[in-house]
């Protein structure tokens, strides 16, 4: 195993590859930075945030790296995303694959995401006759969350010493 390759938009992402880089001594860059430091080919554990069920970077990692297992990293419960929807969403094979509950913090969005989300949560505060799940979440976007923990990442870091 050579390293630990991410994308991240605001920070989740970027905190649990750290957190991995703390455990297991891999060194970690982001997918651009990868490109100047890895060769093509390296062994990686790659971890992306997730939009609509796609893992961010997926897609140019795979061309350039051998992946060894997979993060992807959101902002919803563990309980409602499964690993084997984000197997299918993103057509992995033969790669294990574990999501990751990440966080939201509005201010670190962007561009068309900020605008997206500020949109939403617009719609969601004036909305009448919110559902509970409604409800779960205007608190959760509009207060923002972080979720990013150790205890998250052992079935990822059971992967990474299962091929040391």
């Amino acid at each position: 195993m050579d390293a630990i390759v991410y994308v991240s938009n605001t920070g989740f992402t970027e905190k649990y590859a750290k957190i991995l880089t703390l455990e297991t001594n891999l060194p970690c860059y982001t997918l651009d930075e990868a490109k100047k430091q890895l060769k093509k080919g390296s062994e990686i554990v790659f971890l992306g945030w997730i939009m609509g069920g796609k893992i961010s970077g997926l897609k140019k990692a795979k061309r350039r790296y051998k992946i060894k297992c997979i993060g992807g990293v959101g902002m919803d419960n563990p309980k409602n995303e499964s690993d084997d929807y984000l197997i299918k969403k993103n057509r992995i094979k033969g790669i294990p694959t574990h999501y990751l509950q990440g966080g939201f913090n509005m201010a670190k969005l962007t561009g068309v995401y900020g605008f997206m989300m500020r949109t939403m949560l617009k719609s969601l505060q004036t909305k009448t006759n919110k559902s509970k799940e409604d409800v779960q979440f205007e608190k959760m976007i509009s207060r923002g969350f972080d979720k990013v923990k150790l205890e998250n990442l052992q079935l990822i870091l059971f992967e990474i010493n299962k091929l040391k």
